[in-house]
């Protein structure tokens, strides 16, 4: 287990075009910004683990903690309050199955060879509590059955 910190990343889809001048097929991820959490991601599982990768089946959990817009806040001095208004849940962008294959990625490598061997994931995404960072929390284990849904 252990917690990676910053503002949680979605893996996106993947943006295909050929380069007019090599003819040739180009893949580009569509959010850049998705390398640098895998490598935050990386490093966290890295210093988690006192081994290297499993080649056995496991379980991810991931409870995805995402920054409130300002808008959620109040203005003046109760800029530090959330309205009666600001929303409970997270239900908006990025979508928690996409979050969740830039975590599995990030993982691949480290903390087990490769993200096939997942074998059950449970996935959740809310907005931060107060004096709490953004982030993402996750917990990897063997497991040694599928479990029944």
């Amino acid at each position: 287990s252990f917690f990676v910190p910053g503002e949680p990343k979605s893996k996106g889809s993947t943006r295909s075009f050929i380069n007019p001048k090599t003819n040739t097929m180009v893949t580009q991820p569509a959010n850049p910004k998705m390398k640098e959490w895998q490598r935050l991601i990386q490093l966290a599982a890295s210093q988690a683990t006192d081994h290297g990768p499993s080649d056995k089946p496991v379980e991810v959990v991931a409870e995805f903690v995402m920054p409130r817009p300002k808008y959620h806040y109040g203005t003046g001095r109760n800029a530090v309050r959330l309205k009666v208004s600001s929303p409970i849940v997270h239900a908006t962008t990025p979508d928690v199955d996409k979050l969740v294959r830039c975590v599995l990625d990030g993982l691949t490598h480290v903390l087990f060879d490769d993200d096939k061997q997942v074998c059950f994931v449970s996935a959740r995404k809310r907005y931060v509590r107060q004096d709490e960072k953004p982030g993402v929390h996750i917990e990897v284990s063997p497991t040694n059955e599928v479990r029944a849904i």
